[in-house]
Protein backbone atom coordinates (compact mmCIF):
# COMPACT_ATOMS: atom_id res chain seq x y z
CA UNK A 1 0.00 0.00 0.00
CA UNK A 2 2.44 2.36 0.61
CA UNK A 3 4.22 2.17 -3.00
CA UNK A 4 0.92 2.53 -3.97
CA UNK A 5 0.27 5.99 -2.45
CA UNK A 6 4.04 6.89 -3.31
CA UNK A 7 2.79 6.48 -6.77
CA UNK A 8 -0.33 8.97 -6.54
CA UNK A 9 2.21 11.64 -4.66
CA UNK A 10 4.33 11.02 -8.13
CA UNK A 11 1.29 11.14 -10.50
CA UNK A 12 0.34 14.38 -8.82
CA UNK A 13 3.33 16.02 -8.90
CA UNK A 14 3.34 15.20 -12.13
CA UNK A 15 0.17 15.52 -13.90
CA UNK A 16 0.84 18.19 -16.73
CA UNK A 17 1.89 14.25 -18.61
CA UNK A 18 -1.41 13.54 -19.40
CA UNK A 19 -4.90 15.18 -20.09
CA UNK A 20 -6.79 12.57 -19.12
CA UNK A 21 -8.40 13.60 -15.54
CA UNK A 22 -6.73 13.17 -12.04
CA UNK A 23 -9.54 11.06 -10.92
CA UNK A 24 -9.85 8.48 -13.91
CA UNK A 25 -6.08 8.41 -13.31
CA UNK A 26 -6.04 7.26 -9.74
CA UNK A 27 -9.23 4.95 -10.00
CA UNK A 28 -7.75 2.96 -12.78
CA UNK A 29 -4.39 2.65 -10.26
CA UNK A 30 -6.69 1.58 -7.51
CA UNK A 31 -7.69 -1.29 -9.88
CA UNK A 32 -4.89 -2.39 -10.73
CA UNK A 33 -4.22 -2.53 -7.12
CA UNK A 34 -7.22 -4.27 -6.10
CA UNK A 35 -6.52 -6.79 -8.72
CA UNK A 36 -3.40 -8.14 -7.06
CA UNK A 37 -5.30 -8.19 -4.07
CA UNK A 38 -7.50 -11.27 -2.28
CA UNK A 39 -11.16 -11.78 -2.08
CA UNK A 40 -11.90 -9.28 -4.72
CA UNK A 41 -15.31 -9.90 -6.87
CA UNK A 42 -16.02 -6.69 -8.34
CA UNK A 43 -12.90 -6.00 -10.18
CA UNK A 44 -14.28 -6.27 -13.31
CA UNK A 45 -17.53 -3.98 -12.42
CA UNK A 46 -15.20 -1.02 -11.63
CA UNK A 47 -13.16 -1.29 -14.55
CA UNK A 48 -16.35 -1.10 -16.58
CA UNK A 49 -17.07 2.04 -14.41
CA UNK A 50 -14.06 3.49 -15.20
CA UNK A 51 -14.29 2.84 -18.80
CA UNK A 52 -17.65 4.48 -19.20
CA UNK A 53 -16.42 7.81 -17.32
CA UNK A 54 -13.50 8.01 -19.77
CA UNK A 55 -15.79 7.60 -22.60
CA UNK A 56 -18.27 10.06 -21.13
CA UNK A 57 -15.30 12.68 -20.67
CA UNK A 58 -14.22 12.66 -23.83
CA UNK A 59 -17.64 12.55 -25.81
CA UNK A 60 -17.99 15.92 -23.19
CA UNK A 61 -14.05 17.25 -24.64
CA UNK A 62 -15.64 16.52 -28.18
CA UNK A 63 -19.08 18.50 -27.63
CA UNK A 64 -16.59 21.47 -26.07
CA UNK A 65 -13.98 21.48 -29.00
CA UNK A 66 -17.37 21.75 -30.99
CA UNK A 67 -18.80 25.06 -29.09
CA UNK A 68 -15.05 26.36 -29.36
CA UNK A 69 -15.14 26.34 -33.14
CA UNK A 70 -18.53 27.67 -33.70
CA UNK A 71 -18.39 30.21 -31.60
CA UNK A 72 -14.81 31.65 -30.76
CA UNK A 73 -14.18 34.06 -27.77
CA UNK A 74 -11.81 35.46 -25.52
CA UNK A 75 -13.28 35.12 -21.73
CA UNK A 76 -11.80 38.49 -19.54
CA UNK A 77 -11.97 37.18 -16.10
CA UNK A 78 -10.47 38.99 -13.15
CA UNK A 79 -8.43 37.10 -10.34
CA UNK A 80 -7.79 38.08 -6.86
CA UNK A 81 -3.75 38.41 -5.92
CA UNK A 82 -2.22 39.51 -2.83
CA UNK A 83 -1.53 43.08 -3.74
CA UNK A 84 -3.65 44.04 -6.92
CA UNK A 85 -5.99 42.41 -9.01
CA UNK A 86 -5.20 40.43 -12.59
CA UNK A 87 -7.00 39.94 -15.41
CA UNK A 88 -6.96 36.90 -17.86
CA UNK A 89 -7.38 37.19 -21.51
CA UNK A 90 -8.64 33.41 -22.07
CA UNK A 91 -9.22 31.89 -25.45
CA UNK A 92 -11.71 29.93 -26.73
CA UNK A 93 -11.57 28.10 -29.92
CA UNK A 94 -9.11 30.69 -30.57
CA UNK A 95 -5.04 30.16 -32.05
CA UNK A 96 -2.34 32.11 -30.53
CA UNK A 97 -0.08 33.94 -33.51
CA UNK A 98 3.33 35.57 -33.77
CA UNK A 99 3.30 38.31 -36.63
CA UNK A 100 5.77 41.00 -37.48
CA UNK A 101 3.33 42.64 -39.88
CA UNK A 102 0.69 45.04 -37.50
CA UNK A 103 -2.74 43.50 -37.34
CA UNK A 104 -5.62 45.40 -38.61
CA UNK A 105 -9.02 44.79 -36.38
CA UNK A 106 -11.48 41.94 -38.51
CA UNK A 107 -13.74 39.71 -38.32
CA UNK A 108 -11.07 36.72 -37.64
CA UNK A 109 -8.81 38.23 -34.75
CA UNK A 110 -10.36 38.85 -31.24
CA UNK A 111 -6.85 39.94 -29.30
CA UNK A 112 -3.79 41.60 -30.58
CA UNK A 113 -0.74 42.66 -28.12
CA UNK A 114 2.59 43.68 -28.76
CA UNK A 115 5.03 40.70 -27.95
CA UNK A 116 8.92 41.37 -27.98
CA UNK A 117 10.75 44.45 -27.00
CA UNK A 118 11.46 46.67 -29.82
CA UNK A 119 15.30 48.49 -30.26
CA UNK A 120 16.56 51.38 -30.57
CA UNK A 121 16.43 51.21 -34.62
CA UNK A 122 13.13 49.85 -34.32
CA UNK A 123 13.78 46.34 -34.93
CA UNK A 124 12.42 43.38 -32.86
CA UNK A 125 14.84 42.56 -29.56
CA UNK A 126 16.23 38.88 -29.80
CA UNK A 127 15.62 36.27 -32.40
CA UNK A 128 12.84 35.99 -33.93
CA UNK A 129 11.26 33.45 -36.52
CA UNK A 130 8.07 34.02 -38.08
CA UNK A 131 7.17 30.47 -40.03
CA UNK A 132 10.32 29.50 -40.15
CA UNK A 133 11.68 32.66 -41.39
CA UNK A 134 14.49 34.27 -39.81
CA UNK A 135 13.43 37.53 -38.89
CA UNK A 136 15.82 39.06 -36.41
CA UNK A 137 19.18 37.71 -34.36
CA UNK A 138 19.94 35.99 -30.77
CA UNK A 139 20.01 39.14 -27.84
CA UNK A 140 22.19 37.03 -25.03
CA UNK A 141 20.39 39.19 -22.50
CA UNK A 142 16.89 37.80 -23.25
CA UNK A 143 16.79 34.49 -20.93
CA UNK A 144 13.37 33.14 -22.88
CA UNK A 145 11.43 32.09 -25.91
CA UNK A 146 8.28 31.38 -26.67
CA UNK A 147 7.83 28.60 -29.56
CA UNK A 148 4.65 28.57 -31.40
CA UNK A 149 3.85 26.05 -34.04
CA UNK A 150 2.52 22.61 -34.62
CA UNK A 151 -0.50 23.27 -32.59
CA UNK A 152 1.75 24.17 -29.52
CA UNK A 153 2.81 26.53 -27.69
CA UNK A 154 6.08 26.43 -25.21
CA UNK A 155 7.92 29.12 -22.79
CA UNK A 156 12.24 28.05 -22.61
CA UNK A 157 14.87 29.11 -21.74
CA UNK A 158 17.23 30.76 -24.08
CA UNK A 159 19.87 28.27 -23.23
CA UNK A 160 18.07 25.77 -25.02
CA UNK A 161 18.47 27.29 -28.59
CA UNK A 162 20.52 25.01 -30.03
CA UNK A 163 21.16 24.23 -34.35
CA UNK A 164 18.85 21.24 -33.66
CA UNK A 165 16.31 23.64 -32.01
CA UNK A 166 16.71 26.05 -35.01
CA UNK A 167 16.67 23.09 -37.61
CA UNK A 168 13.21 21.97 -36.16
CA UNK A 169 12.15 25.92 -36.27
CA UNK A 170 12.72 25.79 -39.69
CA UNK A 171 11.70 22.27 -40.49
CA UNK A 172 8.65 22.62 -38.59
CA UNK A 173 7.73 26.75 -39.64
CA UNK A 174 7.30 27.72 -36.48
CA UNK A 175 7.40 31.25 -34.98
CA UNK A 176 9.24 32.17 -32.02
CA UNK A 177 10.42 35.25 -30.52
CA UNK A 178 12.92 36.09 -27.34
CA UNK A 179 11.61 38.06 -23.94
CA UNK A 180 12.24 38.37 -20.51
CA UNK A 181 11.87 34.67 -18.69
CA UNK A 182 9.61 35.31 -15.52
CA UNK A 183 8.62 31.90 -14.11
CA UNK A 184 9.98 28.84 -15.75
CA UNK A 185 8.37 25.02 -13.85
CA UNK A 186 7.08 26.96 -10.83
CA UNK A 187 9.80 29.07 -10.40
CA UNK A 188 11.12 33.15 -10.75
CA UNK A 189 13.65 33.46 -12.99
CA UNK A 190 16.40 36.68 -11.38
CA UNK A 191 15.88 39.18 -14.54
CA UNK A 192 18.86 40.22 -13.78
CA UNK A 193 17.99 43.90 -14.43
CA UNK A 194 19.85 47.06 -13.32
CA UNK A 195 18.21 48.15 -9.63
CA UNK A 196 16.49 51.65 -11.99
CA UNK A 197 15.15 49.10 -13.95
CA UNK A 198 13.96 46.45 -11.01
CA UNK A 199 11.94 49.29 -9.50
CA UNK A 200 10.22 50.91 -12.35
CA UNK A 201 6.55 50.41 -12.23
CA UNK A 202 4.26 49.85 -14.98
CA UNK A 203 1.42 47.79 -15.58
CA UNK A 204 2.47 44.49 -16.31
CA UNK A 205 1.46 41.43 -18.63
CA UNK A 206 2.75 38.24 -20.11
CA UNK A 207 2.39 35.00 -21.76
CA UNK A 208 1.23 32.84 -19.04
CA UNK A 209 0.89 28.91 -18.54
CA UNK A 210 -1.07 26.87 -16.22
CA UNK A 211 -0.58 23.10 -16.20
CA UNK A 212 -2.18 22.41 -19.18
CA UNK A 213 -3.64 25.86 -20.65
CA UNK A 214 -2.31 29.11 -21.72
CA UNK A 215 -3.71 32.80 -21.61
CA UNK A 216 -2.61 36.40 -21.26
CA UNK A 217 -2.31 37.90 -18.36
CA UNK A 218 -1.95 41.71 -17.26
CA UNK A 219 -2.08 43.46 -13.54
CA UNK A 220 -4.91 46.17 -13.06
CA UNK A 221 -2.32 48.41 -11.12
CA UNK A 222 1.16 49.51 -11.52
CA UNK A 223 3.71 46.92 -10.37
CA UNK A 224 7.63 45.79 -10.02
CA UNK A 225 8.65 43.28 -12.43
CA UNK A 226 9.32 40.96 -9.53
CA UNK A 227 5.76 42.27 -7.31
CA UNK A 228 3.93 40.78 -10.75
CA UNK A 229 6.49 37.65 -10.99
CA UNK A 230 5.00 36.44 -7.44
CA UNK A 231 1.36 37.22 -8.02
CA UNK A 232 1.54 35.20 -10.95
CA UNK A 233 3.41 32.49 -9.28
CA UNK A 234 0.85 32.96 -6.35
CA UNK A 235 -2.09 32.06 -8.78
CA UNK A 236 -0.60 29.12 -10.00
CA UNK A 237 1.38 29.64 -13.02
CA UNK A 238 3.68 27.35 -13.97
CA UNK A 239 5.23 29.12 -17.39
CA UNK A 240 5.71 32.90 -17.99
CA UNK A 241 7.30 34.84 -20.20
CA UNK A 242 7.17 39.21 -20.13
CA UNK A 243 5.31 40.85 -23.08
CA UNK A 244 6.25 44.04 -24.36
CA UNK A 245 4.28 47.34 -22.24
CA UNK A 246 5.19 50.95 -20.72
CA UNK A 247 4.75 53.06 -23.80
CA UNK A 248 4.49 50.36 -26.01
CA UNK A 249 1.42 48.67 -24.38
CA UNK A 250 -1.59 49.61 -26.59
CA UNK A 251 -3.46 46.29 -27.70
CA UNK A 252 -6.95 45.48 -28.37
CA UNK A 253 -9.68 42.47 -27.78
CA UNK A 254 -12.91 42.09 -29.36
CA UNK A 255 -15.92 42.30 -26.09
CA UNK A 256 -19.01 39.90 -25.82
CA UNK A 257 -20.51 42.45 -28.21
CA UNK A 258 -18.14 41.97 -30.96
CA UNK A 259 -16.94 45.47 -30.25
CA UNK A 260 -13.19 46.36 -30.17
CA UNK A 261 -11.43 47.31 -26.42
CA UNK A 262 -8.38 48.85 -26.39
CA UNK A 263 -5.58 48.01 -23.51
CA UNK A 264 -2.94 49.26 -22.24
CA UNK A 265 -0.88 52.05 -20.57
CA UNK A 266 0.65 55.15 -22.15
CA UNK A 267 0.88 54.16 -25.97
CA UNK A 268 3.18 56.60 -27.00
CA UNK A 269 5.42 54.13 -29.04
CA UNK A 270 2.54 51.87 -30.52
CA UNK A 271 3.80 53.15 -34.09
CA UNK A 272 6.53 52.04 -33.63
CA UNK A 273 6.07 48.39 -32.36
CA UNK A 274 7.27 46.03 -33.92
CA UNK A 275 5.86 42.26 -33.25
CA UNK A 276 2.55 41.37 -31.91
CA UNK A 277 0.99 38.41 -30.71
CA UNK A 278 -2.43 37.60 -31.47
CA UNK A 279 -5.54 34.72 -30.62
CA UNK A 280 -7.47 34.84 -34.12
CA UNK A 281 -9.54 32.08 -35.80
CA UNK A 282 -7.66 30.97 -38.11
Amino acid sequence: MNNFLSQISSIYKNRRYSNTPFYLIILSMFIMYSCNQPGNDQITNLQLTVDSLELKYNQLQDQLNYFKKISPKVEVTNIEASICQLRLFVPFGLNLKLTVVRPSYNDQTYLCIPAAYTTKSHKVDGLCYIQGSKIETLNPELLGVCVIGNDKIEIVKSENITPEFLDWIKTARASMFQQTLLLKDSTIIDCNFPIAIRERRHLRRALVQFENSFCIAESEKQLTIEEFQQILLEIGVVDAINLDMGTWSEGWYKNSCCSKVTIGETMNNTNKQTSWLTYSRN
